[in-house]
């Protein structure tokens, strides 16, 4: 192989779809191979990507800083050169093929450097300036002047592999410009060669996260450069380019750009509103979070009912929250997020989500809340009352007692107005001890509906080798009965019992998946015992197939119903839980397909525990009753019922 083009990309459906299209377009040359870096929790990616079934496109896993993508592209790639570009950065017509006859004609070459563009969304030359500016400086190419200012459009770089390992590549230490810092080390031991013509389009937008602004971005890379090339008279006059960038690109950014993204997006959403309104019904969700390194519960029930009812022609979308503002497409369903702007108790409140809902809310047939959110619930009261609206009634309020009293004023007004059509709640024996019980009036009662869950099949996926980390592959290889738990830091979720479960069991292994930092602060150099912050995708199906016992202790019905417990059925995985009153002992039938702790009693969790982890036979048993608890009773076509309510109201 004579050359790998790296292509990293991370929940960017959009842009993958273009590279892909350019990916085919070029298959057909032996001598080069597409290696793209991708996340496991990526499921869209991985799919697309899956499907095209060619031999010189490959598929890398990053498990670790999304920095180190390149890296880990470069590790596992099999070319003698490297290329190394955006999933939206693309070459120019025919621009592999000069590559590759250049290469071929100048075997000593270690590297070269060829011309680029800058393009928007819309693949229309911008920047033209810069772009002559860095064309001319890359045509009189000097190792100082390069030490001044980056006139290196790192797609258009193709250098040796080895040359680049050896300066150690990009190095992940570092958030921005460390493509920048490379090639400032390769230019102290080599020259490049320069082609004076462009190979390739560079992608620059408001969205572009390697020119996105940061004060402490330039401080730092001032600081790297002036290390990198140590001559006080360059070290002054590289400041003074320093905050001449700093002046550019507050300036071009915060404000050219910004027409430039508002209009993109709203020819997005016009394509959108043509092809969606071919659909029969559309829903849109109304959930907190949505964080795909971190799916819990609302947000997997979601992606699972979406699933079944794509088949039926029932659009499903989510506006969620987040720290930064973004939209992809995951496992089939868009996913909105807003910037979150405060939060009291847990209650998030963002502007920007109003602003969205405000704007989308037409397009769909069903608003569908996911309970507890106050902050949604006054945002549909106050916007929204003209549109159908779904109630999905996770849980009850357990944990704020104080501004509860005052909400659940409000909520009572809001659950018996005629404005809620449909309440899903998750079993009968939730809602009979629940407080959506204790308020609803009895004309109200009838819009309740009991979803039953299903959950797709996951027991026969193929799970990637390297989509592993080593360090959980030599944890089960090293040790036997592996008791797991993994779960959110949420106060419900038992932690202080899975740390009086550990301390009583010094003799058995554990594998816990908890972002908790004082579980990690105890645990992490015990030999038994693998800490880890969260599972990826195919980590998550890999323990589930490879564990022995499932623990899950959570305390109070602030659980409504754990998703994880269908899960570990999927893979016959037994699991130990409390009675909490709520929809674990839905899922979970003592000494049928798990365990139930009848009180919140640690020492008899313990006991149970120790009981099942010695009787092998019953924990077979149980094992395989799970399985088949699972297929006959979680299976997708469990949202049949549902479906057809939607579809005879609509």
């Amino acid at each position: 192989m004579l050359l790998s083009v790296i292509i990293p990309t991370y929940l960017r459906t959009n842009e993958l779809n273009l590279k892909i299209q350019e990916t085919i377009k070029n298959s057909h040359i032996e001598e080069v191979e597409f290696v793209f870096v991708i996340e496991a929790d990526d499921r869209e990616a991985l799919k697309k990507l899956n499907q095209l079934n060619k031999k010189n496109i490959q598929i890398v896993f990053n498990l670790g800083n999304h920095v180190a993508s390149f890296n880990k592209g470069v590790n596992y790639s099999k070319g003698d050169y490297v290329i190394c570009m955006g999933d939206d950065d693309y070459f120019e017509k025919d621009a592999i093929n000069k590559i590759v006859n250049y290469l071929k004609e100048n075997p000593q070459t270690e590297w070269l450097i060829a011309r680029s563009s800058y393009v928007n969304n819309s693949g229309e030359p911008i920047r033209k300036n810069i772009t002559r500016i860095k064309n001319f400086l890359l045509k009189n190419y000097n190792e100082k002047t390069l030490a001044l200012v980056n006139y290196i459009m790192t797609p258009s770089v193709v250098v040796k592999k080895q040359l680049m390992l050896s300066v150690g590549g990009f190095d992940s230490n570092y958030k921005y410009a460390n493509d920048y810092y490379c090639w400032l080390k390769i230019s102290k031991l080599k020259k490049p060669h320069i082609l004076n013509y462009a190979t390739t389009k560079v992608t620059f937008s408001n969205l572009t996260f390697s020119g996105s602004f940061s004060f402490l971005r330039y401080f730092e890379f001032f600081k790297v450069i002036t290390k990198i090339e140590k001559k006080f008279y360059l070290n002054f006059i590289q400041l003074l380019s320093v905050l001449y960038i700093i002046f550019h690109n507050f300036i071009v950014k915060k404000l050219f750009f910004l027409f430039n993204f508002y209009k993109k997006k709203k020819e997005i959403q016009i394509h959108e509103s043509l092809d969606e309104n071919k659909k029969k019904i559309k829903i849109l969700h109304l959930t907190r979070f949505f964080d795909p390194k971190s799916i819990g519960g609302i947000e997997e029930g979601i992606i699972q009912s979406s699933k079944f009812q794509k088949k039926h022609g029932i659009y499903n979308e989510i506006i969620a929250c987040g720290k930064l503002e973004n939209s992809f497409v995951f496992d089939g369903i868009k996913i909105n997020i807003c910037k979150e702007s405060f939060m009291i108790s847990n209650n998030v409140f963002s502007f920007a989500f109003l602003k969205m809902l405000l704007k989308k809310k037409d397009e769909f047939d069903y608003i569908n809340i996911h309970f507890p959110w106050p902050f949604a619930d006054f945002c549909v009261f106050l916007f929204c009352r003209n549109k159908k609206i779904i109630l999905n009634y996770h849980s009850d309020i357990i944990k704020q007692k104080f501004l509860k009293y005052f909400y659940i004023i409000f909520f009572k007004f809001f659950i018996n107005s005629k404005i809620i059509n449909i309440i899903n709640i998750s079993s009968e024996k939730y809602f009979l001890n629940s407080d959506l019980y204790k308020i609803l009036n009895k004309n109200n009662k009838s819009l309740v509906n009991f979803q039953k869950m299903g959950y797709e099949d996951l027991y026969h996926n193929y799970i990637p080798p390297q989509s592993i980390r080593d360090e959980i592959k030599f944890f089960f290889k090293k040790n036997k009965k592996i008791i797991l738990f993994f779960g959110r830091n949420r106060h419900y979720k038992g932690l202080n019992v899975i740390e009086y479960i550990i301390s009583n069991n010094k003799d058995k292994n554990f594998l816990i998946s908890c972002n908790n930092p004082e579980l990690h602060r105890k645990y992490k150099t015990k030999d038994n015992i693998l800490m880890l912050e969260n599972l990826n995708y195919f980590e998550k199906l890999y323990v589930l197939k490879n564990s022995y016992l499932n623990l899950f202790p959570s305390l109070n019905r602030a659980e409504s119903l754990g998703l994880t417990l269908i899960e570990c059925q999927i893979f016959g995985l037994p699991s130990i839980v409390f009675e909490i009153n709520s929809g674990t002992s839905l899922i979970i039938k003592d000494n049928f397909t798990g365990i139930i702790v009848k009180n919140i009693d640690f020492d008899e969790y313990n006991k149970k525990l120790n009981d099942l982890y010695f009787d092998e036979k019953l924990r077979n048993l149980l094992s395989e009753k799970s399985r088949s608890n699972y297929l006959e009773n979680f299976n997708l076509d469990k949202f049949n019922i549902y479906v057809d309510s939607l579809l005879a109201k609509h």
